[in-house]
């Protein structure tokens, strides 16, 4: 046996210290923050083992990392930080113990991308798709929208896991709280064996929520027709000034994954519940769609304050979405003959929000980003 082998072997027989790294019980992807990615991982890596951690804790702080397991994910990370409690298993205690109950925490220095992959308008791939029976109701309704996968042309049999990052309207639900979310029992994502894991957050009315579902066996499933789940939403059942308001709930984020953590980029889905005092009045007026494919240009990009709206919709509100959920009407400053409108945005601080546009029959919603001041 030659030199270098006779070393990696003894290396491994011995467990290869993490160099140093520390690990925060949950933060399985080692990304700064506890989200629902981590639970993708924890599902690919459950029932795995490994050297156990000298320090066997799940408090929130970070932990020495020991020895390196002999596995590792696809990207370089190790499965010895999927054992968050550090007993040497992989199992649903990690999942209960670190990562529902560090749910949201964070390291403290800079958090990396969680990976979530997108399709782009046009691009061939499978589609999350929100859906209720109705979407016209009065103050105090109770309703569900379905979520499902629709593959859109590309199906796919490799179904692991998926995460979603989702953001909602607030201010409008039953104790300014955000939306429910049940899972459909003997779905087709449990494979008849359910085994499965899942979480879903919905950070305290914030206007944003995370849900995660993953595999627990490593074995794949194809994705089937069908409800996965659905969000339950108690509309308030006093809301003053009301006229008119749109409740809106979208996924802004998927992470769709095989087995092997391969992401299978995936079209997102937005849907619009239409609130009004009286539905038996309203007969001339559908709840608006969430329309994608709308011609409709938003400039600058990043911006400042004045922003410009080129669109031949006829509009009857724009609203400004803050990262919260958080809305806010915009007036038009005014419109010029071929249909472009001046809007003044106020002083905002930089980064991402969301421009709604409600026409006639159809809702537009366009990101910007506010640019730091020059």
């Amino acid at each position: 046996m030659k030199c270098y082998q006779l070393i990696v072997l003894l290396f491994l027989l011995a467990g290869v210290p993490l160099s140093g790294q520390s690990i925060w019980p949950g933060d399985v992807n080692n990304n700064g923050r506890v989200g629902a990615v981590d639970l993708l991982y924890w599902g690919i890596a459950n029932g795995s083992t490994g050297p156990a951690r000298s320090t066997q804790s799940t408090d929130w702080m970070a932990q020495p990392g020991g020895a390196a397991w002999s596995q590792s994910f696809p990207n370089g990370i190790n499965y010895a930080f999927a054992d968050c409690d550090g007993n040497g298993v992989v199992d649903e205690t990690d999942f209960d113990d670190a990562i529902e109950n560090n749910y949201g925490l964070e390291q403290g220095g800079e958090i990396l991308p969680d990976g979530y992959a997108n399709a782009e308008e046009g691009e061939a791939g499978p589609m999350l798709k929100l859906s209720s029976a109705v979407n016209l109701v009065e103050p105090g309704a109770v309703l569900d929208i379905d979520l499902s996968i629709v593959d859109n042309g590309v199906p796919v049999t490799d179904f692991y896991a998926l995460a979603l990052q989702i953001s909602y309207t607030t201010g409008l639900l039953e104790g300014d709280d955000g939306p429910d979310f049940d899972f459909v029992e003997g779905a087709w994502f449990e494979g008849g064996d359910e085994a499965f894991q899942a979480l879903y957050e919905d950070e305290s009315g914030s206007g944003r929520a995370e849900l995660g579902l993953t595999r627990t066996n490593q074995l794949s499933v194809p994705i089937e027709p069908g409800e996965m789940g659905s969000f339950n939403i108690i509309v308030e059942d006093i809301i003053v000034g009301l006229e008119r308001e749109d409740f809106i709930l979208r996924i802004d984020s998927v992470l769709l994954i095989g087995p092997d953590l391969t992401a299978i980029r995936t079209h997102t889905d937005s849907i619009v519940i239409t609130i009004v005092p009286d539905t038996s009045k309203v007969t001339s007026v559908n709840s608006p769609e969430i329309s994608r494919n709308a011609d409709v240009n938003l400039f600058p990009n990043p911006v400042h304050r004045e922003l410009f709206i080129d669109s031949a919709m006829d509009l009857k509100a724009v609203w400004l979405m803050t990262p919260l959920g958080q809305r806010r009407p915009l007036p038009v400053d005014y419109t010029t003959g071929d249909g472009t409108h001046r809007i003044l945005l106020p002083r905002l601080r930089p980064g991402p929000y969301w421009i709604g546009l409600r026409g006639n029959d159809a809702v537009v919603v366009r990101k910007i980003i506010v640019a730091p001041p020059d």
